[in-house]
């Protein structure tokens, strides 16, 4: 993934796309572009083999979308980073899912710690990122209320659940998305947890 963020950024700079001078800055950029792009199509590819797409898809939207304003615990390498969206994956699908759809008293316990979580600790400044005060404020604002519509998103499905007869349906959707949300509040544990946090002055 490094080399061919470097060789792309140095197609760029050749034929005058952009200038030399802020080489790193957009190689960095072009690395974290492909990583997502690998990322996000491996998780649907496992989520069309296993027939599983539109939960996948509810639990991308809701962990991606928060993760950008949370932060929180990153990889040393992309391949880490890899690995590590992968099976976080596969233990959510293979493992908490199954575990907690149906229970909803133990979704709602498991939203409510992340939410406060998330309220209490996010965003976290990785060193990659280097916020200022004022750009973690906003990254915190637009956090909170990316959170409030994946909350009412739920509600909206809980009571969907609860008034139709697809019930199981709607509570594995529900399940996806509180994963989702949950796993940014695992994450912003073990970024502050590893001290892998810049402090602003």
């Amino acid at each position: 993934m490094h080399n061919l963020a470097v060789y792309l950024t140095q197609c760029l700079v050749k034929n005058e796309l952009i200038s030399g001078d802020r080489r790193e800055e957009y190689q960095y950029a072009v690395e974290v572009v492909l990583g997502k792009v690998v990322n996000y199509t491996t998780l649907l590819i496992i989520a069309l083999i296993t027939a599983n797409l539109i939960p996948t898809v509810i639990f991308m939207l809701f962990f991606f979308s928060l993760r950008k304003r949370t932060g929180g615990y990153h990889a040393k390498t992309a391949l880490g980073c890899y690995v590590g969206t992968i099976v976080s994956y596969l233990i959510v699908a293979g493992v908490v899912v199954p575990a907690v759809t149906g229970n909803l008293h133990v979704q709602l316990i498991a939203l409510l710690i992340s939410i406060v979580l998330i309220l209490t600790l996010a965003p976290v400044n990785h060193p990659n990122l280097g916020l200022n005060e004022e750009e973690m404020l906003e990254n915190k604002r637009l956090g909170r209320k990316v959170l409030a519509v994946e909350v009412i998103v739920l509600g909206v499905m809980i009571l969907l659940g609860l008034r139709t007869s697809v019930m199981l349906n709607v509570y594995v959707f529900i399940a996806y998305g509180i994963s989702g949300i949950g796993m940014n509040g695992v994450l912003v544990c073990m970024g502050k947890w590893s001290m892998q946090e810049e402090k602003i002055d």
